[in-house]
């Protein structure tokens, strides 16, 4: 379970990562949530500061959470698999490459 839940904050990470590469570096997409643009709009080390604490909370209640733990995380695990590949979709849509 421990695996699973680091996992789901690596994903996070990087998932903050590329959408902020696409936001801000390179202008190609657009950010829905208003706390992410809010991010966005921060230098990067001081966004992955506070991004880095975000993840830490969740990873926090996921781990406090006893009945729900492990469908919490695959549902965490899928959603995020599934935004990684969207990412990798819109950057090979503008042949950015990897």
């Amino acid at each position: 379970m421990k695996k699973k839940v680091r996992v789901l904050g690596y994903m996070m990470f990087l998932d903050f990562l590329l959408t902020y590469f696409g936001v801000v570096d390179l202008n190609v997409i657009e950010e829905g949530n208003p706390l992410m643009v809010w991010l966005f709009e921060m230098p990067l080390l001081r966004a992955a500061l506070v991004r880095i604490l975000m993840i830490f909370a969740v990873m926090f209640v996921i781990r406090r959470t006893k009945k729900y733990k492990d469908p919490i995380a695959n549902f965490g695990l899928v959603v995020y698999a599934m935004v990684l590949f969207l990412h990798m979709a819109w950057l090979w849509q503008y042949n950015i490459g990897l």
